[in-house]
């Protein structure tokens, strides 16, 4: 026996703001939460805030766009080289780096310089490139 007619579910208020036609509207007046049965990914929409929580969330785009705020990413970064084509970055700055940099396998904090022909007075001396160190 089906329960269906023992419920309803409004799909429309004249209330409600005018939305694209050709896409569904889900509506809660606190917001709203999409979940698996078992709760262990789900997407919860407040106002002023969508929260999302799984073991892995994937985005799959040409073009992704962080905008408008302070982006914080609180935990480790890595790039999986076997998933991408172009792994290179690119920062227009300034940028603040608070620890140490390591590029090419050298470290920006603590690299040594050979440094040749030392003179004394105000001189500029040309030192070899960095070493790995």
């Amino acid at each position: 026996m089906s329960l269906v007619p023992l419920f309803f579910v409004p799909l429309s208020n004249a209330g409600w703001s005018e939305e694209d036609a050709n896409k569904i509207v889900l509506y809660g007046p606190d917001g709203a939460i999409l979940k698996t049965e078992d709760g262990a990914s789900s997407i919860t929409i407040e106002p002023g805030k969508i929260t999302e929580k799984a073991d892995a969330i994937y985005l799959n785009a040409k073009n992704i766009y962080l905008g408008g705020g302070v982006i914080h990413l609180n935990g480790t970064i890595v790039q999986d080289a076997g998933e991408m084509s172009d792994t290179s970055a690119k920062f227009i700055g300034p940028m603040d780096v608070t620890n140490d940099v390591v590029a090419g396998g050298i470290s920006l904090m603590n690299h040594p310089h050979d440094v040749k022909n030392v003179q004394s007075g105000g001189s500029t001396v040309q030192s070899e490139k960095p070493k790995e160190g």
